[in-house]
């Protein structure tokens, strides 16, 4: 049996080493694709979030600077109405009073909707305040009582991250109402591991974190947890989720604080 000449297997390592490099060019391509598109599909993501949040404040700031003022001029104008009454028009002035009294209610929603938008304290206090106050709105409007473990030690936190983690709050919370059927939450915030950490948990129904996007016991959507998990994401953060059916969830979100945070 012949056996192949020293140039022929020489080809053939050629051969071989040519479709190696071949292989692993095209692999380290795909990698470097793959991570040029998740850095393109997260740096969209984190605009598209800010420029959420500057919506918000624009249209926040349309409310109460707009919109309440014009429902303060028709308040006037039906006290100057009511001065024209006759004397013993009953109907009449029960109905200016109606009428001034839907004004006040109406103000008050829309004082009420601008906060949720874009909650003033958050600029004005810092993000513990802030969370206090969406704990006694859980209360007011959707009768949940949130716990409140906040550290409102002074730290240098840009008003982006504050607001990325109220946002992150308010999200779970409205998730708890939502598809937890809890009777209690608890809010903490603390500083860890060089960043903030917000923990948001509950004692409701929980859900199976293996079902796509998690499926609750009561048989409605999961957390929605993409929205929040982007939010953390945006600042470089990440966000952890622990939950079982009839035990509650938790989670836990994180973003580091420092000179590379936006």
């Amino acid at each position: 049996m012949r056996t192949a000449s020293p140039e022929l297997w020489w080809v053939f390592v050629a051969a071989a080493l040519a479709a190696g490099t071949l292989t692993a060019a095209i692999v380290a391509s795909i990698v470097i694709h793959q991570r040029r598109y998740l850095t393109a599909t997260r740096s969209f993501s984190g605009k598209l979030l800010a420029a959420q949040e500057e919506e918000r404040a624009r249209i926040a700031r349309e409310l109460h600077d707009d919109v309440i003022q014009r429902v303060a001029l028709l308040g006037q104008s039906l006290n100057e109405l009511a001065a024209f009454s006759h004397d013993g028009d009953r109907q009449f002035e029960r109905r200016v009073r109606g009428l001034r009294a839907e004004l006040v209610d109406f103000a008050d929603e829309i004082r009420s909707l601008a906060h949720r938008m874009h909650p003033p304290v958050l600029e004005h206090l810092g993000l513990a305040a802030a969370l206090s106050t969406l704990a006694g709105e859980m209360w007011t409007t959707s009768h949940l009582k949130v716990g409140l473990d906040l550290d409102r030690s002074p730290v240098d936190m840009p008003p982006a991250v504050a607001a990325g983690l109220y946002r992150i709050a308010q999200e779970s919370l409205r998730n708890v109402v939502k598809h937890a059927g809890a009777s209690t939450a608890m809010l903490r915030l603390a500083h860890a591991e060089g960043g903030v950490q917000l923990i948001v948990e509950d004692n409701g129904a929980g859900f199976d974190t293996a079902a796509p996007r998690g499926v609750s016991a009561n048989g409605g959507a999961g957390m929605g947890l993409t929205s929040i998990t982007e939010r953390a994401r945006q600042f470089g953060g990440r966000v952890a989720v622990q939950s079982r059916l009839g035990a509650g969830t938790r989670v836990v979100a994180w973003i580091p604080l420092g000179k590379d945070t936006v």
